[in-house]
């Protein structure tokens, strides 16, 4: 419904910068989530991905939860639909 479908390969940088490669197309719909912040505080993350075009102003809230083959986030606050569906639907693997 909100042209997401494909694949994302996310990564999460020490700096603090998310590098988010999305499917052909989406940047057409969307602003990409690539070079934006995060912050990370215990499990707790901290994502501002899509707040120029999509979500402007907010920032996403998760709890994070990392086993040796996956990464899960789940909303604790998320204003916004387009940052949840991307990282919060399912797990990423980890590869």
């Amino acid at each position: 419904e909100l042209g997401l479908a494909g694949t994302y390969t996310l990564r999460l940088r020490t700096n603090g910068v998310i590098q988010l490669s999305t499917p052909a197309g989406f940047e057409d719909a969307h602003e990409s989530g690539s070079g934006d912040a995060y912050r990370v505080t215990g499990n707790v993350v901290t994502i501002g991905s899509f707040t120029t075009f999509s979500c402007p102003g907010t920032v996403g809230t998760y709890r994070v939860e990392l086993t040796a083959s996956e990464l899960r986030f789940t909303a604790i606050d998320e204003p916004c639909a387009l940052r949840e569906t991307i990282f919060g639907s399912r797990p990423w693997n980890i590869v």
